[in-house]
């Protein structure tokens, strides 16, 4: 009993590890000097948008999620480890 246990216990963690490894293999890393940063700011950083109004309306038609939900607020604060998706399907991890 036991043993099946562990194993099942082990088989839960190995496909939470290989959903997060594709996670991140299919991820952008990027680096951010200091935090908290806006995610306003975040998307000119990485060239999704090309100023603050672009993002907004981007954002206001809910193109953007944080974290796997919808984020319409240009002023959301990220920090180290949120996941940005954009509409096209590239995700971004802060590090």
């Amino acid at each position: 009993m036991l043993q099946k246990r562990r194993k099942l216990f082990f088989t839960g963690n190995k496909t939470l590890l290989s959903r997060l490894s594709s996670l991140l293999m299919s991820a952008k890393v990027t680096f951010i000097s200091s935090y908290p940063i806006r995610l306003g700011q975040f998307l000119k950083l990485v060239n999704a948008v090309q100023d603050g109004l672009e993002a907004k309306i981007w954002l206001h038609d809910g193109l953007v999620r944080v974290n796997g939900e919808i984020e319409i607020r240009r002023g959301r604060k990220l920090h180290k480890n949120d996941i940005v998706e954009l509409v096209d399907g590239t995700k971004y991890v802060l590090q």
